[in-house]
């Protein structure tokens, strides 16, 4: 039989305090969540909020005011404490972030979980955590067009520092946009910010993203690119937008927040 726990916890909760850097980025809380029964074993266990262990994340809200935040890394980031107001170690000897950080389509807000495996104790009000983010950033671009790009499968071309080679196409079965265009690069395109398409005479082409995919790491990456495009020439100009001013910035975060629901979002 399982022992009866209580815990008084709250989701989104918000700033009370935060930390500044450069004066341009802002590291609020914005999320909080604690799993306090993880019942059977290894991956069959029934936990709350689809978590397979007990523990407590909390997310942490990235607001760049002056650029566009381009990449949230991970591994490059650090928590140097995870606590609460009792001194309780919520690390559990191990804190690590979320693997999937998420940024908005502005770019100018993203979200990246602080994860351990300890919970708060009993009678805690707050949670405190310190560390640092690594946040690309950039703000400035430049257009780079290309001359004719064969739409066939092993074309290569390349555009600024980018180099790139169709290696897919085929009709899509939609009579809007009939063609399906795969552009794949073997380098990292965080720094591309828009892909555009144009017929020879310079006219836009309607064109739609169908995704995106990414395999290895570090240097080594293959990453692809999903387009439906309204168009059946077998030549056309590819245009993209890339950011000049790309930089990895250090984000120290020191954070103290609450375990009730005042200030949360509506």
């Amino acid at each position: 039989m399982l022992a009866s726990t209580s815990v008084v916890f709250s989701t989104l909760v918000f700033p009370l305090t935060g930390s500044h850097a450069a004066d341009a980025v802002e590291v609020s809380p914005a999320g909080l969540k604690i799993v306090a029964v993880a019942y059977g074993k290894e991956y069959m266990k029934t936990a709350p909020f689809q978590s397979f262990d007990t523990g407590t994340e909390l997310a942490l809200g990235i607001t760049a005011k002056e650029s566009r935040i381009i990449g949230l890394d991970e591994d490059k980031s650090k928590v140097t404490s995870f606590t609460d107001d009792k001194g309780t170690d919520l690390t559990g000897g191990k804190a690590e972030f979320g693997s999937f950080p998420k940024i908005a389509e502005d770019g100018t807000f993203g979200i990246l979980e602080v994860k351990g495996s300890g919970i708060p104790a009993a009678g805690a009000t707050k949670i405190m955590a310190k560390g640092t983010l690594a946040v690309t950033l950039g703000g400035k671009t430049a257009t780079t067009r290309s001359e004719a790009v064969a739409v066939k499968k092993g074309t290569r071309f390349t555009l600024g520092d980018y180099k790139f080679e169709v290696s897919d196409t085929s009709e899509s079965g939609d009579d809007e946009k009939p063609t399906s265009l795969t552009l794949q690069a073997k380098q990292n395109l965080d720094g591309v910010a828009a892909i555009r398409f144009f017929t020879e005479a310079g006219k836009e082409i309607e064109a739609s993203n169908s995704g995106s995919s990414s395999s290895g790491f570090n240097n080594s990456v293959t990453i692809e690119k999903y387009f439906d495009l309204a168009t059946k020439a077998t030549s056309i100009l590819i245009e993209i937008d890339a950011y000049t001013d790309l930089k990895v910035e250090t984000i120290p975060f020191d954070l103290t927040t609450g375990l009730g629901m005042a200030g949360a979002a509506k």
